[in-house]
C-alpha cells in the first residue's frame, strides 16, 4: 500500500502539533526520566510522529540532542518537544526557557541587568546613582535542533539558538552551526572557550577572568574514551586602540585556537589546555623617513582549565589564561580596545599588551534539588611600553555567591551575590554590588 505523504500545510498537522506544543508546559515529569510518545500523526503509516519527553539526561531521545548542543549552565536544557522522522533516522527538537530576573545594586550600579561586567564600573562613582532596580526578560531563549542518521558514522546535526538581548529586546543570534563527522561550521563559542569549565551563575555572563568568545569557524574535534582534541580556524575581530598615526584594514588571517583534554573517573573530572594563535594588521600612516604601509602583530594565548568532581557532592571549576593581544578573548576585556595600543616610542606602530585571569569556582550539591557554588575571578592587563591614558582600564575583580533550587525537572529558581570591582591604569578604582533573584521555566 503506497504511504501517504506528510503535507506540512495541512491544518490539521499543524493544529497537533500546536496543542502539543502548549501540552508540553504542563506535562508532569516523572522520576524515571522516560520520553513519553504523545500521539502519532495521522497513522502508523506516517513518515513522522510527535513525541514529549521530560528531557531527562538518561533518555536515548535526551542523548540524541546532547552531543551537539551547548553545554555551559546557561544554555537551555535539552528539547521537550520533538518530532521523529521515518524509522526514527531524522529528528527535530524544539525547546529554550523563559528567563525572569531581578536585581537591586547598591554602594556602585551598572546599567545592564543581564550582565554583571566589573569594567563597566564607573571610576569614579557617577553621583547619586550608587543604587538601581532592574528587572530583565532578554535571556529568555529558544532554539531548533535538527539531528539525523543518530548512532552512525553519517550522523549529522544543525542547531540554532538566539534570545532576545539586542536592541530593545530584539532577538540576538547565540549559536547557528552544523555538524558533521567532527566538523562544526558556523557561529558558536570560540574552541578557546572552555564552556564546560563555566560554573553555574544568574549573571549570564559568569565570571570577568573567563574567556568567552562567540565566533564564525570551521572547527574539527575527536574524542577517544578519555581524551579530546580539537583545532579551529576562526574569524578575526581584533579589538585595538588606534591614534591619529594607525587605522584599521581588512583583516586576512584566522585566529587559530587548539586544545587537548583528558578526562577521568565517574564525576566528569578533566583538565584542558588550550593554545590560540592570531595575526592583527593595521595600517601605519606615513611619518618623515617611513612609508605607509600594513603592519601585523602576533597574539597568542596559552590557558589551562577544567573542572574535579568529589563525589556527587562536591565540582570544583577553574581556569587560567595567560597571553599576548588576547585581552579581548576574556569577558572583562571585550571593548576595551586593549587588543594593541600604540607605542611610547614610535606612535605609528601599535604593541601587544600582555594580559592574564582566571577564576576558581565550587559547587556543593545540598540534596538532589538544591545546590550553592561561589566563584571568584580576576583579570589584570600589563603595559611595559604602550601608550595609555589613566583611566584606561589595567584590571578587575568579580565574586558571585549564589543558590539555586530546582522545584521540578523543568523549573529553577535562584539568588545570587554579585561583587565587582574596576581599577584603572591611574590605580583609581570603584566597585558595585548586586542581588538579584532569577525564575527560569524550560520548555
Amino acid at each position: 500500500m503506497k504511504k501517504k505523504k506528510i503535507t506540512w500545510c495541512n491544518s490539521k498537522v499543524l493544529g497537533g502539533i500546536a496543542a502539543m506544543l502548549l501540552m508540553s508546559a504542563a506535562v508532569e515529569h516523572s522520576q524515571a526520566q522516560s520520553v513519553t510518545i504523545i500521539n502519532k500523526m495521522p497513522t502508523d503509516e506516517e513518515d513522522i510522529m510527535a513525541v514529549i519527553s521530560n528531557g531527562g539526561g538518561d533518555s536515548s531521545m535526551s542523548v540524541i540532542f546532547l552531543e551537539s548542543s551547548p553545554q555551559h549552565f546557561n544554555s537551555p536544557d535539552m528539547p521537550r518537544f520533538s518530532i521523529v522522522g521515518k524509522q526514527k533516522q531524522y529528528y527535530l527538537g524544539i525547546g529554550g526557557y523563559v528567563k525572569a530576573t531581578m536585581g537591586m545594586d547598591f554602594e556602585g550600579a551598572l546599567n545592564s541587568p543581564v550582565y554583571f561586567t566589573p569594567a563597566n564600573i564607573s571610576v569614579p562613582g557617577i553621583p547619586g546613582n550608587g543604587a538601581k532596580l532592574q528587572y530583565s526578560v532578554a535571556t529568555t531563549n529558544m532554539f531548533m535542533h535538527f539531528v539525523g542518521m543518530p548512532g552512525s558514522d553519517d550522523r549529522f546535526s544543525a542547531y540554532v539558538n538566539a534570545n532576545f538581548t539586542g536592541a530593545g529586546n530584539s532577538p540576538k543570534l547565540q549559536y547557528a552551526y552544523v555538524m558533521y563527522r567532527g566538523f562544526t561550521a558556523g557561529y558558536s563559542t570560540s574552541l578557546f572557550t572552555d564552556v564546560n569549565a563555566a560554573p553555574p551563575t544568574i549573571d549570564q555572563e559568569g565570571p570577568n577572568g573567563m574567556t568567552f568568545v562567540r565566533t564564525y569557524m570551521l572547527a574539527y574535534k575527536k574524542n577517544w574514551d578519555n581524551i579530546g582534541i580539537g583545532i579551529s580556524a576562526e574569524m578575526p575581530n581584533p579589538n585595538p586602540t588606534y591614534n591619529n598615526y594607525t587605522h584599521a584594514v581588512n583583516q586576512r588571517i584566522p585566529d587559530i585556537p587548539a586544545y587537548v583534554q583528558v578526562m577521568w573517573g565517574d564525576y566528569g573530572s578533566r583538565i584542558r589546555l588550550s593554545g590560540l594563535l592570531r595575526n592583527m594588521t593595521y595600517r601605519q600612516y606615513a611619518l618623515e623617513g617611513m612609508d605607509a604601509k600594513n603592519k601585523t602583530q602576533m597574539g597568542y594565548g596559552l590557558q589551562l582549565s577544567g573542572n574535579i568532581g568529589l563525589g556527587n557532592i562536591v565540582t570544583f571549576y577553574y581556569q587560567g589564561t595567560y597571553g599576548n593581544g588576547i585581552t579581548s578573548y576574556f569577558q572583562d576585556g571585550s571593548g576595551q580596545n586593549l587588543d594593541m595600543f600604540p607605542k611610547q616610542e614610535a606612535l605609528n606602530e601599535l604593541v601587544t599588551p600582555e594580559a592574564w585571569g582566571g577564576y576558581v569556582g565550587m559547587q556543593i550539591n545540598i540534596t538532589e534539588r538544591v545546590f550553592a557554588s561561589a566563584t571568584y575571578s580576576q583579570v589584570r592587563v600589563l603595559s611595559k611600553d604602550g601608550f595609555y591614558e589613566p583611566d584606561y582600564y589595567k584590571g578587575s575583580q568579580y565574586l558571585a555567591v549564589n543558590m539555586f533550587c530546582r522545584v521540578k525537572s523543568n523549573m529553577m529558581f535562584g539568588i545570587e551575590y554579585l561583587w565587582g570591582k574596576r581599577q584603572n591604569m591611574d590605580n583609581a578604582s570603584n566597585t558595585a554590588n548586586r542581588i538579584q533573584t532569577v525564575a527560569r521555566f524550560n520548555f
